[in-house]
């Protein structure tokens, strides 16, 4: 997978597939080390929790160290309205309707596993194997 010169968007499934070195994170690897990463806020909270839950606190904050090299970008209004706009349009959770709406207002590639964002522009949607 080749994304030079690209703006993406992990969302936490994403991310801790890459964190847990599963083979579904394959190509996760190469965009994190080709595209710019854009992260946010509530994306480094769902990681942590994940982590959290399944290893020490050590563990978790090198992972989120990792994250925070590339640009983590806070919950803005716009991105809020925009946010609360898609959950109610398209029944998502907050979560999902706030990374997918960062992501448009980045106009970056949004990666996901989840199906519920599967067919919304701009998202990449990597079915669990």
């Amino acid at each position: 997978m080749n994304v030079p010169d690209q703006r993406a968007v992990l969302d936490s499934s994403c991310w801790i597939e890459y964190f847990l070195g599963s083979a579904a994170s394959a190509p996760y690897v190469t965009i994190v080390s080709s595209a710019t990463i854009i992260v946010p806020s509530i994306t480094v909270f769902e990681v942590s929790r994940d982590l959290l839950r399944r290893f020490d606190s050590e563990h978790t904050l090198r992972a989120i160290s990792l994250m925070q090299q590339h640009e983590v970008v806070p919950l803005t209004a716009d991105v809020a309205l925009n946010a609360a706009q898609l959950a109610v349009n398209l029944n998502l959770s907050s979560a999902d309707a706030i990374v997918c709406a960062t992501a448009w207002q980045h106009k970056a590639a949004l990666y996901t596993h989840d199906p519920d964002l599967n067919g919304l522009d701009n998202v990449i949607y990597i079915p669990r194997t």
